[in-house]
């Protein structure tokens, strides 16, 4: 090339210059903070469903002895039948058994006994789950002091249906008898 075919070189922009042309920043450092967004999103959700959660309610675990304390206190008993494996059994846990109104709202209403059969073992909560008849679990059962059935419900049972359900059946409970 010729002197006279050379394009003319523009000077570079200084630092800072308002006429100096913008750049966007590369499309792939865009993607890259868009990954470690969305990665850091996903460990958030992560965690927390895996974030030990305080149980509120004051479980159980001797039938008889709540039987006892329903004869007493007029209350029902309400069996949980539960598992460590049961992803339905641990979102109750977090959802409607660490919420403190609810647990305390559990409390007042009923006597509440906590059936574990994590275990694969056969154990005496496998039979006593047997024995009441458990197909699935999460299982809760509202029966008498006495031990009779009053009402049933399995599968996850959220914080707005809980407390009704027991108030609900509760009152055949409290009824006098004739």
């Amino acid at each position: 090339m010729t002197d006279a075919q050379t394009p003319p070189q523009q000077p570079a922009p200084l630092p800072g210059d308002a006429d100096a042309p913008t750049q966007p920043a590369p499309r792939s450092r865009l993607k890259w903070i868009g990954l470690l967004a969305l990665l850091a999103a996903l460990m958030a959700v992560a965690i927390a469903q895996n974030w030990p959660v305080e149980n509120q309610v004051d479980w159980r675990t001797d039938v008889q002895a709540a039987q006892a304390e329903a004869l007493e206190t007029g209350k029902p008993v309400l069996l949980y039948f539960t598992a460590d494996w049961c992803p339905p059994c641990q979102q109750m846990k977090r959802d409607v058994f660490a919420h403190a109104p609810t647990a305390a709202g559990i409390g007042e209403a009923a006597v509440p006994v906590r059936i574990d059969i994590s275990s694969m073992q056969i154990t005496d909560a496998h039979r006593f789950a047997q024995a009441m008849n458990v197909q699935t679990i999460p299982t809760l059962i509202l029966t008498t002091a006495r031990g009779s059935a009053l009402s049933r419900r399995s599968g996850y049972l959220g914080r707005d249906e809980i407390l009704p359900w027991i108030a609900d059946h509760s009152l055949v409970v409290a009824a006098p008898s004739r």
